[in-house]
């Protein structure tokens, strides 16, 4: 068996002290990875946390439109949602009333407004008026 030199030696050690050094930087980074993992499950946790209190919190927005993977991402289809459902409102404010046809003076029987040309939401707005200005009579 050949003779290993002292040069040779030295340079099969230095090798091993590298590959030990590998070896940790190795571990340091399986150690890492597995933290960043762990803080991205936690995060989106949270961010799911928040999604559904920002729901609870907004029960005039449907639920389907509140989404985002961040926060911030969250936020702002809040804030797209609200803004839809104050463009609704103010659509449905500024939609006209259909007329009610009612006898004055008396003798004839009420007839029912003619809500066969308005949306679901204009008739539901209709009802709702008609309710309470039957309840204010």
């Amino acid at each position: 068996m050949p003779e290993i030199t002292d040069q040779e030696l030295a340079d099969l050690r230095a090798k091993a002290a590298q590959v030990d050094t590998l070896q940790a930087k190795a571990a340091e980074a399986e150690a890492a990875t597995n933290a960043l993992s762990h803080a991205q499950t936690e995060a989106h946790a949270a961010t799911e946390a928040a999604r559904a209190a920002i729901i609870a919190a907004n029960p005039t927005i449907p639920g389907d439109l509140i989404k985002g993977d961040t926060i911030q991402q969250i936020q702002e289809s809040v804030a797209t949602a609200q803004a839809i459902a104050l463009r609704l409102a103010e659509a449905a404010a500024a939609t006209p009333k259909p007329a009610l046809g009612f006898a004055l003076g008396g003798g004839a029987a009420r007839q029912q407004a003619d809500t066969a040309g308005l949306s679901p939401q204009q008739k539901v707005l209709y009802g709702l008026q008609h309710e309470r200005d039957q309840h204010v009579a």
